[in-house]
């Protein structure tokens, strides 16, 4: 955050609108990562304002931001204006053929629609999305997905099919070493067997739980390691500031 910030400022003092922009939008989706939410709504709102300014010639910013606030409202349970962001935003790239954005306009589109309970609709939309991400080989976005279509196939009275999802999302995320997607893909399995197989759902609740004690070690070592290096650095500044004065009781 602090050096978005330095980033934005800059990009302000220089007046440069697209480079404004991309600052807000860099700054919204860090406190969108850590749930601050209203904080991200409203760099995102100064960031669509700028892109609508200049829509006239290329809209594919504006449906970024776009897409972005969709999540934003999402995570706020603000269903209707989400819906009404990303949809904009599913336009936006349809219109302009962009077709691996599309791919992930699509995919948020399907989570909004999830959220609401309109299933059918949100199956719809993340089965658009599927071969767009795919083609376009962002994995990450195609394990969130495979994700979705199972919680909606659980919801659905569907197990099975909801296991076959879930685990695509697993070998997704084992193939490109993303714990977080696997360690959900995990306790959505956990939440599925629980009722009828609850040997296989202990498993895979001790894997789930496996990768999250293991991302909460590192978060916590890499906190540790923050505050050694601020240590570190206060004791060297506090060590030249003593021998500087030393120099100058030297001098007096």
């Amino acid at each position: 955050l602090s050096y978005r910030l330095k980033c934005l400022a800059i990009d302000e003092q220089m007046g440069d609108s697209t480079n404004i922009s991309s600052s807000l939008s860099n700054l919204a989706s860090i406190y969108l990562t850590i749930g601050q939410a209203a904080a991200a709504e409203t760099y995102l709102q100064r960031a669509i304002a700028i892109e609508r300014a200049h829509a006239h010639d290329n809209t594919r910013a504006l449906a970024v931001r776009l897409g972005m606030l969709g999540e934003v409202y999402l995570q706020e349970q603000r269903l209707d204006e989400a819906l009404q962001a990303t949809v904009e935003a599913v336009a936006l790239d349809s219109v302009a053929q962009r077709q691996s954005n599309l791919g992930i306009r699509l995919s948020q589109l399907g989570a909004v629609q999830l959220a609401q309970g309109n299933y059918t609709q949100a199956m719809h939309s993340l089965n658009q999305a599927l071969p767009l991400l795919n083609q376009a080989g962002n994995l990450t976005s195609e394990a969130i997905t495979y994700q979705q279509l199972g919680r909606i196939a659980a919801r659905t009275g569907k197990p099975a099919e909801a296991a076959k999802h879930f685990k695509k999302s697993i070998d997704i995320g084992q193939s490109i070493g993303n714990r977080l997607v696997l360690q959900k893909s995990y306790q959505e399995l956990y939440q599925l067997h629980k009722p009828t197989n609850p040997a296989l759902a202990l498993d895979y609740f001790e894997r789930a739980q496996a990768l999250k004690d293991t991302m909460f070690t590192e978060k916590i070592q890499n906190q540790l390691s923050d505050f050694q290096v601020k240590y570190d650095t206060q004791d060297k500044e506090h060590r030249i500031a003593m021998h500087e004065a030393t120099i100058k009781r030297q001098r007096t």
